[in-house]
């Protein structure tokens, strides 16, 4: 009898919920609905995974922090600094750091930090339980996760792995709803993802903009002008930024 009504009025996927989706990507849904099997492709836990290796990704981009030293950021790991209206104006995250350090311990640091990577940590406080102790501990719904696992937080090789299915899910994401701006290919190939370059990545940006600023005021006034590298701009940096954020 199941099957024969089915047959008669179709199947579809479980959805953890009936609420309508609330976060607008160029004015529409950013997804359908967000499905609770775990074994398909926009489900809460998938999705919940892709959220904290996106958080990752902005950490890594935008703090100049090791691989090492993001995986010891705890809750409470954040501090901001207000001013007397009550406007934020500093953003300071808390870790360990191990570099050149005598001991494998590593010491207490903090990392002048923007908003952005501020939310993202503000996020992975909300991702995990309150009892977690580290903000990349694997999430309770991540297939493989054990409560007495030697390690308490991802490796660095399930970071990489995890960046790059999360890289495919884009691209797969923007083809899907006829996007073009997903991630490019480089030299006719798909880069893959380190969590390695991102540092690399903001330490030649760092260089750049040190030598430029550095710079005599004479050459700047010899018909060259003195800019910044900006931002990438596209769904990389955007609307998938937005996707963290608001979701």
């Amino acid at each position: 009898m199941i099957d024969e009504v089915a047959a008669l009025v179709g199947t579809a996927p479980q959805r953890i919920s009936d609420q309508p989706v609330r976060s607008r990507l160029d004015g529409e849904p950013w997804i359908e609905a967000i499905q609770a099997d775990h074994t398909e492709r926009d489900s809460l836990a998938a999705l919940a995974r892709m959220l904290q290796d996106a958080c990752y990704l902005v950490l890594a981009f935008l703090s100049g922090a090791r691989d090492s030293e993001i995986k010891h950021l705890k809750r409470g790991g954040l501090t901001i600094e207000r001013d007397a209206d009550g406007t934020p104006y500093r953003w300071k995250m808390h870790s360990l750091a191990f570099n050149a350090e005598d001991g494998p311990a590593g010491v207490p640091a903090l990392w002048n930090i923007g908003e952005p990577a501020a939310r993202a940590i503000t996020i992975l406080e909300q991702l995990q339980p309150a009892e977690a102790k580290f903000l990349f501990a694997r999430l309770q719904h991540s297939p493989g996760g054990k409560a007495d696992a030697v390690s308490q937080v991802l490796t660095s090789g399930a970071t990489n792995a995890r960046l790059n299915t999360l890289a495919t899910w884009i691209n797969d994401y923007c083809q899907r709803n006829g996007r073009t701006d997903g991630i490019p290919v480089t030299g006719g190939r798909t880069w893959h993802l380190k969590n390695s370059q991102f540092r690399r990545t903001i330490a030649c940006a760092r260089l750049v903009t040190d030598r430029m600023v550095a710079r005599p005021r004479a050459q700047a006034g010899n018909g060259r002008s003195l800019t910044r590298p900006g931002p990438p701009t596209g769904f990389w940096t955007t609307e998938a930024s937005q996707l963290v954020v608001q979701n």
